[in-house]
């Protein structure tokens, strides 16, 4: 009888273990992006995973973006084409300097690398290529 008690017992205890274990993985899913803008882009809000000068970016499904920059925003258009990507200021330092850059989205995460940005007179190539931008739920 002390066998039975001790085999159901462990049998107890494996199956809580999976359960939590099942649980656990559960919590750390990353959300997917499921509305898409101009050319497939994934649209939401963005969160660099070290920041530079952006503090977020959100992209619109109407092709328009807002650069949070902490104490100033700047507003403007993208249009996609393929896996590249065109920034145009409304305003700001790179007002009327197009920005190209490749895209890539892996999970909740989108990278930029720079192809040809005309704005010289900010850091924009610095501050979107070489981080990651973390998709916010």
């Amino acid at each position: 009888m002390k066998n039975k008690k001790s085999l159901l017992l462990v049998h107890v205890l494996v199956l809580l273990s999976l359960l939590l274990a099942a649980c656990s993985g559960a919590a750390t899913l990353t959300p997917k992006p499921t509305v898409t803008g101009p050319g497939g882009f994934p649209v939401g809000t963005y969160k660099p995973d070290h920041p530079l000068y952006t503090v977020s970016i959100q992209f619109t499904a109407q092709g328009a973006f807002l650069d949070d920059l902490g104490p100033d925003t700047h507003t403007g258009h993208y249009v996609v084409s393929g896996d590249q990507i065109v920034f145009n200021n409304d305003d700001g330092l790179c007002y009327n300097h197009p920005g190209t850059y490749q895209w890539e989205m892996h999970g909740n995460t989108l990278f930029l690398k720079p192809i040809n940005d005309t704005c010289t007179a900010s850091s924009r190539q610095d501050d979107l290529g070489g981080r990651s931008w973390i998709l916010q739920p």
